[in-house]
């Protein structure tokens, strides 16, 4: 990355070197912004170690739309070989990129402070892109706590042979999880509701019906899981009615908590009755906290798309 002295007060701050951060860097570079990326780990780094495996798509979630940037996004690639993308790409066009965590986010007059572990940055704007992925919502049920057969995201690397897998969730990450394992396993799909997520891809869902009707994956809807003991598990139906279902591994995608402490330590208002709380924002994704905006996973953006767009609009909103 590029090696420059650090500006007194940047244009623009931007938290978070995935999809939606690099492309608000991206963009601020090519419009010329006093601007400055931090990023606690590495370029994609969450998607590298969590989701290495996982392919990419362009439609995805809510997504139809086209990139509207410069991120580089090739369709139906792997994360790690999209993140080393990233990577290549944020070096050769030499991104202002420091890695640092941030720890507060201070607002005076209009001004931002942006202190991390080592230094402290000021800003007239800020865009948060961190995302949410790192923070999977428990279902905080009996057994659940420090069970090592519950995960919260698919084991890529895992050898499952002949094992009762039960998968609890409606949405993508749920009907991808049932698929990597259905064809070696025994699945059980445990559905809150009597509907997939209104966001799970009609790709998912077909390749889901497909498993179902091969007989290699059991859906059921309006159940929830209730407890957890050391071999089976109680799921409750809609009727009320209980049952007993054996298992060896159980993988929850219940979605991701919001970092509500952090939200609120910065300013910003959340709708703590939306999903586990929605942080605030307006139709240019800027917060109550004038100058402070969102992208990406707080925002529930739920593609790489969707999520480099958002910084694209927010970019271009201040300085175009």
């Amino acid at each position: 990355m590029e090696k420059q002295t650090l500006a007194k007060t940047y244009d623009l701050v931007i938290i978070g070197a995935g999809p939606a951060g690099l492309e608000a860097a991206l963009q601020a570079k090519r419009l010329e912004i006093n601007y400055l990326l931090l990023e606690k780990s590495a370029v994609g780094s969450l998607i590298f170690d969590t989701m290495a495996e996982k392919k990419f798509y362009h439609e995805y979630g809510r997504n139809t739309a086209k990139l509207k940037g410069a991120l580089t996004f090739p369709d139906r690639l792997t994360g790690a070989d999209l993140v080393r993308l990233w990577r290549t790409q944020a070096e050769q066009e030499r991104l202002v990129l420091i890695i640092d965590t941030v720890q507060t986010i201070g607002n005076t007059d209009g001004l931002f402070t942006i202190k991390t572990v080592t230094q402290t940055y000021q800003s007239r704007n800020v865009i948060l892109t961190s995302g949410t992925f790192e923070n999977p919502r428990k279902l905080h049920i009996p057994g659940e706590a420090d069970n090592p057969k519950v995960a919260y995201a698919t084991d890529y690397y895992g050898e499952y042979q002949n094992k009762e897998i039960i998968v609890v969730g409606g949405g993508n990450s749920a009907l991808e999880t049932a698929l990597e394992y259905c064809e070696q396993n025994h699945i059980t799909l445990l559905v809150r509701k009597n509907h997939f997520a209104e966001t799970a891809t009609e790709r998912n869902k077909k390749d889901l019906e497909t498993a179902v009707t091969a007989g290699q994956v059991r859906v059921r809807y309006e159940t929830v899981l209730s407890e957890i003991k050391q071999a089976s598990v109680v799921v409750i139906h809609q009727n009320g009615v209980q049952e007993e279902l054996p298992f060896d591994h159980i993988f929850i995608h219940a979605g991701y908590e919001k970092p509500l402490d952090f939200l609120h330590a910065c300013g910003i208002e959340v709708e703590e009755s939306l999903g586990g709380g929605k942080p605030k924002f307006d139709e240019h994704f800027e917060t109550n906290v004038p100058g402070l905006f969102i992208a990406g996973g707080l925002t529930g953006a739920d593609s790489v798309i969707e999520s480099a767009n958002q910084s694209f609009e927010i970019v271009h909103h201040l300085f175009n």
